[in-house]
């Protein structure tokens, strides 16, 4: 049996900061469709992390992490067309994280969300599927997904494309990878949210 196949040469990065996954899944992004914006290196990688991270937690105890909003906020200002594939259920929360900050957390999410819901190069998308993964890679678009890492940090990955029921994936931590499609529906299910981000210029 013949399986439909498709992968984007993408060229994989390493992440050199500890939060910096999405910055540097974005990064290789960047560089596959505007190599001449964005160059493979830690001062890039650096440049996107100041504009997309956050802190949460009290103060002495702060965590710097990354927003997927915002980044969707600095990729259109770079020229890309963005659509957030989203399934957010409000009334449940990471564990190992108070109420009071998984509220700011949510608040500062949805705040930025908003600043961009009527930009036209940007599309919220209220469901999340591995088929939606597959038909955003056949019409030419790169995916980064959030994935689980530990009980309030999560990971960001590359799809750069699939085979049947295999996905070709990019890792900032550990380079080129492949997921089952039940591997990876499994591990995007953070049991309060499932999402993944498509990018095309």
């Amino acid at each position: 049996m013949k399986f439909e196949k498709l992968k984007f040469k993408v060229e994989p990065y390493r992440q050199t900061l500890k939060t910096s996954c999405l910055s540097s899944a974005f990064l290789m992004i960047g560089h596959f469709y505007f190599p001449y914006k964005f160059s493979l290196n830690k001062t890039q990688e650096k440049k996107i992390h100041e504009k997309i991270k956050f802190n949460i937690g009290e103060e002495g105890e702060l965590r710097e992490l990354e927003s997927f909003s915002k980044l969707a906020l600095f990729a259109i200002k770079k020229g890309f067309k963005i659509k957030y594939f989203l399934i957010f259920k409000k009334h449940k929360k990471p564990r190992g994280i108070s109420l009071e900050n998984w509220k700011k957390l949510k608040d500062s999410f949805l705040l930025d969300l908003k600043k961009i819901k009527n930009n036209k190069s940007f599309k919220l998308i209220k469901r999340c599927t591995i088929r939606d993964i597959k038909k955003e890679l056949k019409r030419g678009a790169l995916v980064i997904c959030e994935k689980k890492y530990d009980h309030l940090i999560t990971h960001a990955i590359v799809i750069r494309g699939y085979e049947g029921d295999i996905f070709y994936i990019i890792d900032p931590l550990t380079g080129y990878q492949k997921y089952h499609s039940k591997d990876l529906k499994k591990e995007i299910n953070l049991g309060y949210q499932k999402s993944f981000m498509s990018f095309i210029k």
